[in-house]
């Protein structure tokens, strides 16, 4: 499964138009990806809230009941910002 990581120390270098530019890039290609977002400011995530139903789709993390974030079943590919 390819992973693509966006990280920079710096803030407000583009790591999260990027990686929902690249994720929104994976789906149009029939993937099925997840966006996961470790950023405090969540933008990532607030990016997916917005997206338009009929977009293909891109998830986040699932919770399993140790509280540890995993890609979903079935993800071909992974974005981390």
């Amino acid at each position: 499964m390819p992973v693509v990581v966006v990280a920079n120390p710096k803030g407000g270098v583009g790591k999260s138009t990027l990686s929902t530019q690249i994720a929104g890039y994976f789906a149009s290609q029939n993937h099925a990806v997840m966006l996961g977002d470790a950023d405090r400011q969540q933008s990532s995530k607030l990016w997916l809230s917005l997206r338009p139903e009929q977009a293909r789709a891109i998830r986040s993390w699932e919770l399993g009941n140790d509280q540890i974030a995993k890609p979903p079943k079935g993800t071909t590919h992974v974005v981390l910002d």
